[in-house]
């Protein structure tokens, strides 16, 4: 017997309320994301478990195996991926950039430049997970796209979207002000 994501359970509604500042991902109240957009085309579950290494990754931490890491889908005999750093630029391009952040940053104005993507790449997929990934798949953690959740957001949202909770209104981890109303969806 196949045991379905929490996901595959229900529907979500998920609206950005009140706003402190804006953020690359999330520009005014009223954004709507459902269960379709919130993370698209790769498991909650897995996605979630992901979330801390990407980061880590992402600014530059080191891992045993510098070119990949394994993970597994918390569900039993669920989905293994892994997660891949690779240059996003050529090295000159890249060179520069970081003069430009240590620039921008000695003038007190940070910026936030990614040097790398990050790759989730299906490695094995059990007869348990119902998604039905094929070995191979790909999936890019969402560093630049705009038409799904802050990857932050949902870290911190997901316990309780996983939980089922409704009618809740929850603060984004990253930016002061701004918060997520959670409801569930009704099906016909």
């Amino acid at each position: 017997m196949t045991k379905s994501c929490s996901f595959n359970n229900f529907k979500i509604n998920l609206t950005t309320k009140k706003f402190g500042k804006i953020c690359k991902y999330h520009k005014r109240t009223g954004q709507k994301y459902t269960s379709s957009n919130i993370v698209k085309d790769f498991c909650f579950e897995a996605f979630y478990t992901a979330y801390p290494y990407c980061l880590a990754l992402l600014y530059h931490a080191k891992f045993p195996n510098k070119k990949q890491i394994t993970l597994s889908c918390p569900q039993k005999q669920g989905l293994v991926f892994t997660v891949n750093r690779e240059p996003c630029r050529n090295l000159a391009a890249t060179l520069g950039l970081r003069l430009l952040k240590k620039i921008s940053q000695k003038l007190s104005f940070p910026l936030d430049i990614e040097d790398y993507r990050l790759v989730m790449k299906v490695v094995e997929n059990n007869s348990v997970c119902s998604k039905k990934y094929p070995v191979g798949k790909t999936y890019e953690f969402n560093i630049r796209r705009l038409d799904e959740l802050c990857p932050a957001s949902f870290y911190q949202l997901y316990p309780f979207l996983a939980s089922g909770a409704s009618n809740i209104e929850l603060n984004c981890p990253d930016h002061q002000g701004m918060s997520y109303l959670i409801k569930k969806r009704k099906t016909n």
